[in-house]
Formats: structure tokens, C-alpha cells, sequence
């Protein structure tokens, strides 16, 4: 997250037409004029200390790629610093722009364009390394910021920057800098796969204080800051092969690697569905100087995940190399990291080639860039990511397209990009109603999957308390024990069950009203509209035939048509009652009609002859039956059953069955 950087350091090759150009924001992107150093609306940056850098710059008119003039940057010796062309600009959070220049240079050069925050923490979000010649190449960049972490700013102080990473003599030329956020927001939808139960990930990191199992319907869990890192599972060389090292040693001179027993245990015993993903390093003090840098013999490493991977691979699937290597929790070289990555792919592949490996973790483009560039993505299986994002989730579609556009520049744009940590960032001081931080968190992922990201994991159930610059989704009612849901947490647990086995068809932005379709197997047709600016009405298309809404926090109202007023907790408008099939055998239908005005409900299905009909509780135990049914059809009174969700079975003699869901409004 931003609010964690020591630096700020894209070609999501869009596929649209750029059609709402909103105009050119550069001053002479041209590099025309009368000059002697830089171009006039340009200014340089040189810095370093002590060897600073040797640079020239000035006019070129000899080498250009249009107009008369292009800007020349002779570099001689870059010392220990760096020099950079830059133009200010102030940007508006939650916009994506397209950058566009010419560059040319007289030997081969390594190159960076990219947005850059002109303050600290100097914040990359878009950005491209280019390897310059000597014929004009054009460089395209897409990305953009959102809201800043922690001083909650949406007008980002940055400077578009062309930096040289070598010497020899470097020209830009034709530069254009556009607006292209409409386009962006009503392309069509990244993904349209159904939503696995792993896009909804979550950490908790304090089991064995308390065992409470997250009631928020998560299909992942991520291993950090749970204990269980290399540094605390192996403290000295060996620690690992040691029997003892994996039972609980209540002296604490044994039992290190006990916590990832306790957690793919507690995961085994309280959903064996649920996926686990753990992320290696760091370093222990026998193996490395610092627990930041990787180990000082490649060996130890391939033995720690060999360990690891014999241990564990039929419990954890997914695998992550390190923590967040643009920040804190790395400090050694890109080069090095590449050789951990492709190390302990190699390693855990052959233990069980279905092992998924994921890339060392980055919160911004920039590092991430220049990984890709050596190479590091090409034995990875997914790409990870870390983004926190404000209390606008839209904001942080930018951010996606730069880490997108990276990716594909890179040969890595078919590969799923994963956001492993992070939380709606709000900060505690601004007060947003629980309402708000509810329908934040629903939104933090309605948006992302819609843009490319496939798993979001929270962080975390069990940390925060109240007290703390991120939205809670729980609290303790008995103290330390993380029991209770907040209105925030049944948000996520709510748009878990919307999104989970469903697909997106469409996304579109129209007047500030975001609408999502959705659908599954069956023909059920959704949409979940909301309204990040406040509430407003919103006229409900008469096609698309909708007969209830679904809130954040659980309820159910009927729809009779017209308008629905809409704002920043969104809802689902759902056609009809719920009639999503689950068919097996003949494949036979099974629907239910409501009758709005006298409260029956008529169940019908689409086999001859008689048939057993059941309701039943969500939690499968048995309300009515029915036997020997016949007609087809059959009607539930009016008050027979109490208000709450039901499963409808129909099951006949020939042993087809359907099953549908049935919703009794209070």
C-alpha cells in the first residue's frame, strides 16, 4: 500500500478504439521553440551524491520525427544519480490516461516514461522500459492513480518523466498525453468466466488466540504474517527436517513450523474447500544478513521450499515467492529475486507439476516493470499484486490498467493478475458512515474482477479493531476472539453469494450509476447497480423484468417497476424470483412464480406424471413434503411458510430432479 512506500518508482494493450479523446493536456509536446537546454513547458531534473551525473541538454534539428525540433539529452556518466525530462501535471484520481511519444537514440539505451508522483513517496502507476536504437520507436503508456493513502487527496501532484538509464545521447520527440477514462470504464468486461469461490480471499492471523472461523463465505486464505515464514520456521539450518519442529512446544524451544500445522488443520477441519496460498521468505539470521535479503547460498532456499512442498502440497496449491519486494519486506537485487522465482518454481513442479506458482508480490508498476523485463514473470503462473484501495473503489481502476498494461508489454498479459492483500483504506478521522464502509467493501470487488484482477484477498478478519485506518469486517464480543460480524463484513459475505458462480456479461458507467449483469447457468439474469456520489433515482429498464432486490445486508424487498433509489451500497435487481437450475437426469425444469398481492407461491416443473415435492432450509433440513404430486404445478399458500430462503425439490418416479431456491418476503 502507498501509504507504505520508500519510492515511487503500460500497455494493457486496450482493445477499444480511443473514440473520447478529451483533449491534449502537454504544453509543447512538440519540443518546438526557441531554446537552449530544454524545451519550453519541460524542465530537468539531475541528481546525485556524491559522483552527479555528466548531461547535455538542447535543441535537436538535424534528428527529428516531426515539426523542426526535437529534444536532444547527451549523457555522459550517469554517476550515482539519475537524470530526468519531465513536465508537472495534476491529475485527477480515478482517471486513466494514455501517454504517446517518439524516442530515438544514437547507441542502445534502456529507457523509462512513466507518471510519477513529483512528491514523496514519488508513486509509479504507469510506466514503460524500453530498449532505445537508433530508429524512432513510439512509446505508449496507459495508467493512472487513485486516491492517495493517507492524506485521502483525489488531485495527485505528478510529472510525466522520460528518464535514461545509460549513456550515449537519448531524443524525444511528438509527445501527446490524453484523457481516456470514458472508454476505459465502458469497455467491455476483462473477464466473463464464472467467478470462482478464490477471488474472495481472506487472512487471518490470529489463530491460536482465538479459532473463529470467518463466517464471509471466502474460497481462499493467504498465509502472512501467521507465523509462518522461513526466518520463523527455521531459525537455525536443519530446524525444518526436525520431527519435533512440527508440534507445539509450550517451552518454546521446539515446535517453530507448529503454526502451519495449526493453519492448514484449522482450514482442513472448518472448510475443506477452501483454497490456502502461502507466501515464502523471508530470510532466518543463520542464511542471510538481513531478513530482506535472499539467502547467501541458492541451496538454502531450494531446500527450504523442498521442505515445504513435500510437506504441504496437498494442502496448499498456490504458492507466492515473497512479500511485497517494492517495499519493506525485500532489499536485495531484481536479478536475485528472479533466481529465488525460477529456483523454487523448478523445485515445486517437480514435487507436483500442478502446483500453481505466483510472482513475488509488487504494489506498484514500476519494479514490477523492470522484473518483467528480465524475465522474472516466464515460470510464474500468475502475476501478484498488492493494492489497498481508498474509500472510492472505482478510483483504483487506473492502477489496474498500468499494472495490466505492464504485464502485456512484457509477454505476461495472459496471465491472471492477483491483488493477494489488501482492505478498504478510509482513514478513521474522516467518520464514514458504516452504511458507506459497507457498500466500499462490496464494491472493492464488483470493480476489480470487471478489469482483470481474479482474486482479492482482505486483509484482515482478525487485526484492526476499531481502531485502525481500514474498514472491519469483525469485532469481539468476547475479547481477542474475532466472533462477531460487522455490517461491513456481511457486505463481503453478501457479495460473495452474489458474485460466486455467476458471470459478468456487462459493465457500464452512465451518469455516475454503475450496472453490472450478471448471469448463471439456467437463464437467471442480475444486475448490481449503485451510485458512488450519493443517492439518486434511478429508472429500472422495464426489460429487464426485475422482481426483487437484494441489499448488503441481506434483505429482500419485491420490485412492481418504475424507479429504485441507488447510491453507494450497491444492490441486486434480480428477474423474478431466484430460478437458477440445478438439474441432473432428463434435465427437467423446476421454477417458482410469486404472487405479489396474496403472498402464494406457485412451483411448477416440466415432467410428466407424479412427482415428491420437498422444501427445505437452506441448511438442508426438511420444512414440507409432499408425495405423489401431479398437474405440474403445485401452490404454496399464503402464510403456510415463515419468511426466510428455501430450497425447492422435485423429484420423480423415473428419478429426474430439480431444484430451484424459494424466497418468502416477511
Amino acid at each position: 500500500m502507498r501509504s507504505k512506500l520508500l519510492y515511487g518508482p503500460v500497455l494493457l494493450l486496450l482493445s477499444l478504439r480511443i473514440s473520447d479523446v478529451q483533449g491534449q493536456s502537454l504544453t509543447n509536446g512538440g519540443f518546438e521553440g526557441s531554446y537552449t537546454t530544454t524545451a519550453p513547458g519541460w524542465n530537468a531534473i539531475t541528481y546525485g551524491s556524491p559522483q552527479y551525473p555528466t548531461v547535455a541538454y538542447g535543441p535537436e534539428t538535424q534528428v527529428v520525427h516531426g515539426g523542426s525540433t526535437s529534444q536532444r539529452l547527451a549523457v555522459t556518466d550517469l554517476g550515482d544519480g539519475a537524470t530526468l525530462l519531465v513536465q508537472n501535471l495534476d491529475l485527477g484520481a480515478g482517471k486513466t490516461f494514455e501517454v504517446r511519444l517518439w524516442l530515438r537514440a544514437d547507441q542502445a539505451m534502456e529507457v523509462s516514461v512513466m507518471l510519477q508522483e513529483r512528491v514523496p513517496y514519488y508513486w509509479v502507476p504507469a510506466i514503460a522500459v524500453v530498449d532505445v536504437d537508433t530508429v524512432w520507436q513510439e512509446v505508449v503508456v496507459h495508467g493512472g492513480y487513485d486516491r492517495i493513502v493517507p492524506t485521502d487527496a483525489t488531485t495527485i501532484l505528478s510529472r510525466l518523466v522520460v528518464q535514461p538509464h545509460g549513456t550515449g545521447t537519448l531524443y524525444v520527440d511528438n509527445a501527446t498525453f490524453m484523457d481516456i477514462t470514458t472508454d476505459v470504464l465502458n469497455a467491455p468486461v476483462a473477464l466473463t468466466d464464472s467467478i470462482p469461490g478464490r477471488y474472495f480471499g481472506m487472512h487471518v492471523n490470529k489463530w491460536g488466540v482465538h479459532q473463529t472461523w470467518p463466517p464471509t463465505g471466502h474460497g481462499m486464505m493467504r498465509l502472512w504474517n501467521t507465523g509462518t515464514t522461513w526466518e520463523l520456521m527455521e531459525p537455525w539450518q536443519g530446524a525444518l527436517l526436525d520431527p519435533d519442529n512440527w508440534v507445539y512446544d509450550p517451552g518454546g524451544t521446539s515446535g517453530f513450523g507448529f503454526r502451519m500445522e495449526l493453519y492448514t488443520g484449522l482450514v482442513q477441519a472448518n472448510d475443506s474447500t477452501v483454497e490456502l496460498l502461502y507466501t515464502m521468505g523471508k530470510s532466518p539470521g543463520w542464511a542471510a544478513s538481513s531478513s530482506t535479503l535472499p539467502p547467501q547460498d541458492i541451496t538454502w532456499w531450494q531446500d527450504y521450499v523442498q521442505v515445504l512442498g513435500n510437506r504441504y502440497h496437498d494442502e496448499v496449491r498456490y504458492w507466492e515467492i515473497w512479500n511485497e519486494v517494492d517495499q519493506l519486506d525485500y532489499s536485495g537485487s531484481l536479478e536475485d529475486l528472479k533466481e529465488l522465482t525460477d529456483s523454487a518454481a523448478s523445485t515445486l513442479r517437480a514435487i507436483d507439476p500442478d502446483l500453481v506458482i505466483l510472482s513475488p508480490n509488487f504494489s506498484g508498476a514500476q519494479q514490477l516493470a523492470h522484473f518483467l523485463k528480465l524475465g522474472g514473470g516466464d515460470e510464474v503462473d500468475i502475476i501478484s499484486w498488492h493494492h489497498y484501495p481508498g474509500r472510492m473503489p472505482e478510483e483504483m481502476v487506473p492502477e489496474i490498467i498500468g499494472v495490466r498494461d505492464v504485464m502485456a508489454r512484457y509477454g505476461q498479459g495472459g496471465k491472471p493478475l492477483w491483488n493477494t492483500e489488501g482492505a478498504v483504506s478510509y482513514m478513521n478521522g474522516l467518520n464514514l458512515p458504516m452504511d458507506q464502509q459497507a457498500g466500499a467493501v462490496s464494491r472493492a470487488y464488483l470493480v476489480p474482477w470487471s478489469f482483470g484482477v481474479e482474486n482479492f484477498t482482505w486483509y484482515c478478519w482478525d487485526i484492526f479493531g476499531g481502531n485502525s485506518d481500514y474498514v472491519d469486517l469483525s469485532y469481539s464480543r468476547t475479547p481477542f476472539q474475532y466472533d462477531s460480524i460487522t455490517p461491513p463484513g456481511i457486505a463481503y459475505q453478501q457479495t460473495a453469494e452474489w458474485l460466486t458462480g455467476a458471470s459478468m456479461v456487462s459493465r457500464a458507467v452512465d451518469n455516475g450509476v454503475w450496472t453490472i449483469e450478471l448471469a448463471r447457468p439456467g437463464g437467471y439474469q442480475a444486475w448490481v447497480v449503485w451510485r458512488p456520489a450519493g443517492w439518486a433515482s434511478f429508472l429500472v429498464p422495464g426489460n429487464w423484468n426485475i422482481g426483487q432486490v437484494r441489499d448488503l445486508g441481506g434483505g429482500i424487498s419485491p420490485f412492481l417497476g418504475g424507479s429504485l433509489s441507488v447510491g453507494p451500497a450497491p444492490q441486486l435487481l434480480e428477474q423474478g424470483v431466484w430460478t437458477g437450475l440445478e438439474q441432473a437426469g432428463g434435465g427437467n425444469g423446476c421454477t417458482v412464480a410469486p404472487n405479489p398481492t396474496t403472498g402464494a407461491f406457485t412451483v411448477s416443473w416440466s415432467t410428466d406424471g407424479p412427482v415428491d415435492l420437498g422444501l427445505y432450509t437452506a441448511s438442508g433440513h426438511a420444512v414440507r413434503q409432499w408425495a405423489g404430486v401431479s398437474g405440474g404445478k403445485f401452490v404454496v399458500a399464503p402464510g403456510e411458510l415463515p419468511a426466510g430462503t428455501y430450497l425447492v425439490s422435485v423429484h420423480s418416479a423415473d428419478g429426474h430432479r430439480a431444484h430451484t431456491r424459494l424466497v418468502v418476503l416477511p
